[in-house]
């Protein structure tokens, strides 16, 4: 206990120390340094999504914090943190929403940063990502069979990602970028149910994504909210077992909010690949959606 109030006696002194402002230094700063990319479904998000035609939804629970981070001139670095899991729902029904699949995620990372001036912005993130899959209570009360579901019996990934990222800051916002994963262990087993037991998997040692972000920018006057967004997200993902397949998800709407700031959005997408809840990895899936989601 005395260890622990001491380190917290040093933690208030170096972020109340005026120092920190002189050499860059911050501590758990107000402004994330690398916003989550909204269209890839690998981000901390949350949200709400229903698929429509169906009663199924994707529900959002994560968040990404900034621990600290170092200025100096042009350049920034930070070190963070992500926690998040996204839940697939099959129904709801006498205010219960029936959980059946939830995909867990953390990470660490590392985001270096160069600005040559106000509107443009270089980012190299890092980060260390550990996803796993499991069943809920909704999967065993609804009974689900294997062969209608072809779910994956087990999964798990450990991976490092490298992305590379260009941000334009004007009188509109865009965001492009690319990334490269490199597995450091999986383990998937797919449930062969005309054998009736397990078969290994292997997923593929690297996997790749690319995409954009556009907004337009203070729309609508001053109606609601003094900032309204337009944007449009694209998210490319090659990714696979046993053979790479190509995976789209585009999103429009409206934000309510400053693009870079807290707020509120509402948005329709469209996903085709295989399935982004993992336990079902090996399904084909074309899904459209209606949602929202929350930044803070």
């Amino acid at each position: 206990m005395k260890a622990i109030f001491v380190i917290g006696i040093i933690v208030s002194f170096l972020i109340d120390n005026p120092i920190n402002a002189q050499t860059g230094f911050d501590f758990f700063p107000s402004q994330l340094h690398f916003r989550p990319i909204k269209a890839n479904y690998q981000e901390a998000s949350l949200g709400f999504q229903h698929y429509a035609g169906t009663s199924d939804y994707k529900i959002d629970i994560g968040n990404t914090i900034d621990i600290a981070e170092f200025e100096y001139k042009k350049t920034r670095f930070s070190l963070g943190a992500e926690l998040m899991g996204y839940a697939f729902s099959t129904s709801y029904d006498q205010y219960l929403f029936q959980i059946d699949a939830l995909d867990g995620l953390f990470s660490a990372n590392a985001v270096f940063s160069f600005s040559p001036n106000e509107e443009n912005k270089y980012f190299l993130r890092y980060r260390i990502l550990h996803n796993s899959a499991h069943f809920v209570d909704g999967y065993f009360l609804a009974k689900k069979e294997a062969v209608a579901r072809n779910q994956i019996g087990t999964f798990n990934r450990n991976f490092h990602e490298f992305t590379l990222s260009h941000e334009i800051n004007s009188d509109v916002y865009f965001r492009y970028y690319a990334s490269a994963a490199f597995t450091i262990h999986a383990y998937t087993e797919l449930n062969d149910p005309a054998l009736h037991k397990s078969k290994l998997t292997n997923l593929k040692n690297q996997f790749y994504n690319t995409g954009f972000e556009f907004v337009i920018k203070d729309i609508l006057g001053s109606f609601i909210a003094d900032s309204k967004n337009i944007f449009f997200n694209y998210h490319f993902n090659l990714d696979g077992a046993e053979e790479y397949f190509g995976n789209s998800n585009f999103m429009a709407g409206l934000k309510f909010g400053s693009w870079l700031e807290r707020g509120v959005g509402f948005y329709a997408s469209y996903y085709t690949g295989k399935d982004v809840f993992n336990k079902y990895f090996n399904n084909k899936v074309k899904r459209f959606g209606i949602g929202f989601f929350l930044d803070f």
